[in-house]
């Protein structure tokens, strides 16, 4: 094995011309495999950080009209209205329902975190002649604090809203309605029983946008949202929970619901996964795509290689009979011509995979901005990240031993076919 392993190596170093291509190729392409790997795990984190933080916690609670809305649905948590809340007629329930969460969230205090019980309704307000459609987010301290130290809503200017009649609005409704801090603004909406209702507000606090879909909150306390929207203390439109292990959220939901549906349905509960499958599948989804357009890509590649492995094949063809007539099995010639091309894989994907690393190391501190388009409202932030799984390589390293065996598969099975007397003249059909 060993001398078959050395002949390989200098047939390698003696077909530079052959050699250089083939790491060339393969230098390339598995350096776009891991990049484009490294751009989908930062996707995945992205998205699912911002969709956790903003959105869903790690187990939603939900009213049953909310729970009852595909999870496929984009806007399942950003687009609300009243008809995803509660029911104020059905009170008796609503009370049940709500004294049964509160005690499962005393039960299981050693795993829960935090609850934030919040108000998400659609509002609009005025400024000028234009009206502005706004998804009022009233927060508990709590869920302002998570969201302000976890940098999901950046605080620009200002302060997060603490006393009744405070709001906090994103830069960019700040600048399109010509507004500053200290002015105040007129929020127009229905209350629980869909009677109309407005109140002033003044603006102490700015935030980035991050995704586009952000720049649409308004955040304000969650008891100034209450004492707006006519609701009792006791209510709200949906829970947050953070857990302070987010594996446990599959099997707490579980249970959490079943406690809920003992009395009645008309609060559910899920965890996160399945809560919102348009956001949590989206980035799985792309990776693999990327993957398998990298696979697709190495594979048309390895088409021309078989071409120039068979002429290097043809020009070897006495040498290769030399070895046959000196005792060398067909096994070892064809392990000769893999070995030789499996050497150039492992050295380009070796050397892909330091740069990769080091194009990884240099943009994770900073991030590549992808400024605020549409592929934020994917993303959920205007910042892309690079990272690289143990999987990854892992994927590589299939992919370089899968490409060299379909590369020398066919001309070195043919190889094998030819009797020593053809590969002596040199005469073979490859």
């Amino acid at each position: 094995m060993l001398e078959i392993m050395k002949i390989a190596w200098k047939n390698a170093q003696k077909n530079k011309r052959k050699s250089i291509f083939v790491f060339i190729a393969v230098l390339f392409s598995i350096l776009i495999l891991l990049i484009s790997s490294a751009l989908t795990n930062g996707m995945v984190k992205t998205i699912n950080y911002n969709y956790l933080q903003v959105q869903s916690g790690h187990i939603v609670a939900m009213w049953k009209a909310h729970y009852n809305l595909s999870p496929f649905l984009p806007g399942k948590f950003l687009n609300p209205n009243t008809s995803k809340s509660f029911n104020y007629e059905e009170d008796e329930k609503n009370i049940a329902a709500a004294k049964i969460l509160d005690d499962f969230l005393a039960k299981n205090s050693d795993k829960v975190d935090f609850a934030a019980k919040i108000i998400r309704r659609s509002v609009s307000y005025s400024v000028g002649s234009n009206s502005y459609a706004t998804i009022l987010y009233g927060v508990t301290k709590e869920d302002a604090d998570n969201l302000n130290k976890s940098k999901a809503v950046n605080l620009v200017d200002g302060k997060w809203p603490a006393k009744l009649g405070e709001i906090m609005i994103s830069e960019d409704r700040l600048q399109k309605g010509n507004l500053k801090l200290g002015d105040s603004i007129k929020i127009e909406s229905f209350d629980i029983s869909n009677k109309p209702v407005s109140q002033s507000y003044t603006i102490v606090g700015v935030y980035g946008d991050g995704a586009e879909y952000n720049g649409y909150f308004g955040f304000m306390t969650d008891q100034s949202a209450k004492k707006l929207f006519n609701m009792r203390d006791d209510m709200y439109d949906m829970v947050k929970i953070y857990l302070k292990d987010i594996n446990d959220s599959k099997e707490l939901s579980k249970e959490l619901d079943k406690a809920l549906l003992v009395k009645s349905d008309v609060l559910r509960a899920q965890d996160w996964y399945d809560a919102g499958l348009f956001f949590t599948s989206l980035s799985p989804t792309c990776k693999i795509i990327y993957q398998w357009f990298v696979v697709i890509l190495l594979l048309i590649i390895s088409v021309g290689l078989k071409a120039i492995i068979r002429l290097n094949i043809v020009s070897s063809m006495k040498e290769f009979g030399i070895m046959r007539a000196i005792g060398f099995s067909k096994r070892k010639c064809f392990g000769i011509v893999f070995l030789e091309l499996f050497y150039i894989c492992c050295t380009a994907a070796v050397v892909a995979i330091g740069v990769a690393l080091v194009i990884v190391n240099v943009v994770a501190s900073n991030g590549i901005y992808i400024g605020p388009s549409v592929m934020t409202n994917a993303f959920g932030g205007e910042y892309l990240y690079l990272i690289l799984n143990a999987s990854d390589y892992l994927f590589a390293s299939v992919v370089i031993i899968v490409f060299s065996i379909l590369c020398t598969l066919g001309p070195a099975l043919k190889l094998c076919r030819q009797k020593i007397i053809s590969l002596l003249r040199k005469v073979a059909v490859v």
